[in-house]
């Protein structure tokens, strides 16, 4: 047994009686916090521990002799902890053995998770990008308000994604490369797309290269769908519905590339365009939501992506800003 591992077990044992010092606790929380398998380890054993108070004390236990043949199945020879044997007229005692043993069992059999893989996390803030090669060469570029979490070692071609994030995913002797969001599953050979998981909002995969896969995880939904280059799928878990739309997936990417393409475009879709890429709210006429508009605006800002549209668009249109809302009014189009 890793020696490390059972001093770990050691102040989990000192915690569930009672004994630990404040630095221990610490020590054993910083661990836990380590990874989710180690924390999600703690947080069962104290729950195991404390249904534990509903049992009588008073139950006869050789916690010697557990010990000594926990030991012996494991082929390892460690310092019987001082705690066995001062609390050997104790029933919890012996449910100490007992987890200690069972966590001995479950770090070994679970020792890719455990012990020997290491998570690496990278995370940004607002108003932050960060651009990232993994292990096998896939880059990544990470929006503001988003995080990667992936094995460092890389072993298994798998991420776990919050926010937003162009993968340009590399080939590697037929290995798929699998995007987990809290919703959905994305699946790829050598590809690349944008993926938007935001929390309370939908998943959106829009792909650029290649061809990607993208299936629902939440329960009671199993629907998937085959994306290809200007194909775009968004997935709302609220009412559990998969859409497909083929268009060019420019504007989904604009936060990469900084820059909005409107093709004879309907402007109720160039107001959600805007609305995303500025972190805005806007309202339009209903009667001018229908008409349509052609520009492409490189490191746009809001005030002239305006004006622009307001001085080239067929009919009169006014914009005008209500408290934090901007509001566009005008004559429809023939």
């Amino acid at each position: 047994m890793d020696s490390n591992n059972n001093k770990y077990l050691t102040l989990l044992s000192k915690v569930l009686t009672k004994s630990a010092s404040l630095e221990e606790k610490e020590q054993l929380e910083q661990w836990a916090n380590e990874n989710d398998a180690q924390k999600a380890f703690v947080e069962e054993t104290l729950e195991v521990w404390n249904l534990s108070k509903n049992y009588a004390e008073d139950l006869p236990v050789d916690t010697n002799r557990a010990w000594d043949k926990l030991e012996a199945k494991l082929e390892v020879k460690t310092p019987q902890p001082t705690i066995w044997r001062s609390l050997a007229s104790y029933w919890k005692a012996a449910v100490i053995a007992g987890l200690v043993a069972t966590s001995v069992f479950w770090i070994a059999s679970r020792n890719a998770v455990s012990v020997e893989t290491v998570l690496e996390i990278v995370e940004t803030g607002e108003q932050e990008q960060k651009e990232l090669i993994l292990p096998d060469g896939s880059l990544v570029l990470l929006n503001e308000n988003s995080s990667l979490a992936y094995a460092k070692d890389f072993k298994v071609r798998t991420v776990d994604l919050k926010g937003e994030a162009f993968f340009d995913v590399t080939k590697k002797n037929g290995q798929s490369f699998e995007i987990n969001t809290s919703t959905t599953k994305t699946k790829v050979l050598g590809t690349s797309f944008n993926i938007r998981a935001y929390d309370q909002t939908p998943v959106e995969v829009a792909v650029v290269t290649g061809k990607v896969a993208v299936e629902s995880v939440q329960e009671g939904n199993k629907e998937s769908v085959l994306l290809l280059p200007n194909e775009t799928v968004v997935y709302d878990a609220a009412v559990k519905k998969m859409v497909k739309t083929v268009e060019p997936t420019n504007n989904s990417v604009a936060w990469k590339t900084q820059e909005l393409v409107f093709d004879n475009t309907e402007l109720g879709s160039v107001i959600k365009t805007l609305e995303r890429y500025f972190e805005v709210k806007i309202e339009g006429d209903p009667k001018i939501l229908n008409c349509h508009y052609t520009g492409t605006f490189k490191e746009p800002k809001l005030g002239e992506v305006f004006n622009t549209i307001a001085f080239t668009f067929p009919t009169d249109l006014e914009i005008k800003k209500v408290d934090e809302k901007y509001i566009l009014i005008g004559q429809g189009c023939e």
